[in-house]
């Protein structure tokens, strides 16, 4: 160092991290709604926030020794405020809902009324299984292993649409027959439970302190999928044996020579809205009853009972007439169908004055000529006719599924009654397992793509109301069920 000159030592500074707090930024929530249609509520971006420190001054006034050494000052901060630049409401992402929503929203300082109109084509519906989480892609040989939660019920929901799909794909009424792994598994009793359409069940949490012996569990499912049919159940709500059999079904699936379908299902979570809202779609309204119990089971299985004896009320009120004829291997389903429209029809022409209002003062012996049932008209043999009105009530059981509506029911009016009105109603259940098909076949329709020598519309029905719904408003209301958790508030 020359002479004159001085060592300047420069102190570090070293700050503590800033505390950050948000201005008060309200949104203003009070949106209006139109009519009963679901509130959506637009997606908000912001941009990249700016951090402003308030003015800190730094301390120089402190002591020195003769040494010249720099005793460093703390430097404290003011909290940050962290200020958002001007955006506006990102709505793009808005899911429509059939209808007009008048929408209130608020941004900086200002609030803008929007009027949003969007029609039922333009959403995307979802496959309802897949959309509660127990997709089943294959009916047949399959192993199933159901994850329930802990705090709800879902596995009689399950087992209700699996033998729902398995009527309509094989036929006849199956049950579900519960094994257990302590006991032994007698083949000849699995082959003759088999040929009754038995749907087996293993509830794992009662057998959970079993020691597994795989060799064994595989030579029982040998026993079951030998002849490349079979559907089992591995039930529990505990996610250790779930997940511990998950790797040995898995395992003994990739072993067993016809490799039955594996497949794992953990139903979504749905609040108690939801649960009362997805029973009306299965089956009926129940949302009026005082007491429901928690549970989706519960639920569904109260909407399922009010809905089959609504059915067998109105079957009991036309058998003592003898108006409706039955086939000699006709479901009983089918049949209280036919009923559920013949009793519509009676109503709109009581409701038009045609008839008497009171029930034992209609005159039956005419009303048989105006309503008939199973009557063959040539090659075709409707359900239900009603002056130039043919009704088809579809069951799909044992019929392979949908196509039997395109293939043998609409086919055959369009080849041969050219010009008539078709009217095709099907249970509520069904509507919610086709929900797909039935809009797509919609949409072709519509467009003068397919069957356009008939009129052809479809119903299901509304029990509680007593009459036929279109399937485009039952579409409408699973779409809102589906966007019921995205729309609450």
């Amino acid at each position: 160092m020359k002479k004159g000159e001085r060592k300047l030592i420069v102190p570090k500074i070293k700050t503590s991290f800033p505390v950050f707090s948000f201005l008060s930024e309200d949104l203003d929530l009070h949106f209006y709604r139109k009519e009963k249609y679901p509130l959506l509520v637009p997606k908000i971006k912001l941009s990249n926030p700016t951090i402003i420190f308030s003015e800190s001054k730094l301390d120089t006034d402190y002591p020195q020794v003769e040494k010249r050494t720099t005793t460093v000052p703390k430097i404290m901060f003011q909290e940050p405020v962290i200020i958002f630049e001007t955006t506006s409401l990102d709505i793009s992402s808005i899911l429509p809902t059939q209808g007009t929503l008048l929408r209130k929203y608020a941004y900086s300082e200002e609030a803008k009324l929007e009027e949003v109109k969007v029609k039922l084509e333009d959403q995307e519906l979802q496959d309802p299984l897949k959309f509660l989480g127990m997709t089943v892609e294959e009916i047949e040989p399959v192993v199933i292993l159901f994850k329930d939660s802990p705090h709800d019920s879902c596995i009689h929901t399950f087992e209700t649409l699996l033998l729902r799909l398995y009527r309509e794909k094989r036929g006849g009424s199956p049950e579900f027959k519960k094994l257990s792994l302590r006991e032994d598994w007698n083949k000849r009793e699995i082959e003759q439970w088999l040929d009754e359409g038995k749907v087996f069940l293993i509830d794992l949490d009662s057998e959970a302190k079993i020691d597994i012996d795989k060799n064994l569990l595989a030579d029982r499912l040998w026993a079951i999928f030998s002849k490349g049919r079979g559907i089992i159940i591995f039930y529990t709500k505990n996610e250790k044996i779930f997940n511990e059999y998950n790797e040995i079904l898995d395992e003994i699936c990739w072993k067993l020579q016809l490799k039955p379908k594996f497949i794992k299902i953990r139903p979504r979570d749905l609040s108690s809205e939801e649960k009362i809202k997805l029973a009306s779609l299965l089956f009926t309204d129940i949302k009026d009853e005082e007491l429901l119990p928690d549970s989706t089971d519960g639920i569904i299985n109260i909407s399922k009972r009010k809905y089959e004896e609504k059915l067998r009320e109105i079957e009991k009120k036309y058998d003592l007439i003898g108006l409706i004829n039955r086939t000699n291997d006709e479901s009983e389903e089918h049949y209280r169908g036919k009923a559920f429209i013949v009793n519509v029809l009676i109503k709109r022409l009581q409701e038009s004055g045609r008839i008497p209002k009171r029930f034992e003062e209609i005159p039956w012996d005419d009303i048989e000529k105006l309503i008939r049932t199973e009557e063959p008209l040539g090659e075709v043999k409707p359900d239900v006719v009603f002056e130039n009105e043919y009704y088809e009530f579809e069951t799909l059981f044992g019929e392979g599924g949908f196509r039997k509506i395109t293939e043998r029911t609409l086919k055959k009016y369009h080849e041969e009654l050219k010009g008539v009105k078709v009217k095709v109603v099907v249970e509520p259940i069904t509507a919610f397992l086709h929900a797909k098909e039935f809009r797509k076949l919609i949409d072709l329709i519509r467009r003068g793509k397919r069957f356009k020598n008939i009129e052809v519309e479809f119903y299901t029905i509304d029990a509680k109301n007593e009459r036929l719904l279109p399937i485009e408003e039952y579409l409408r209301q699973l779409k809102e069920f589906q966007n019921l958790s995205h729309n609450l508030l």
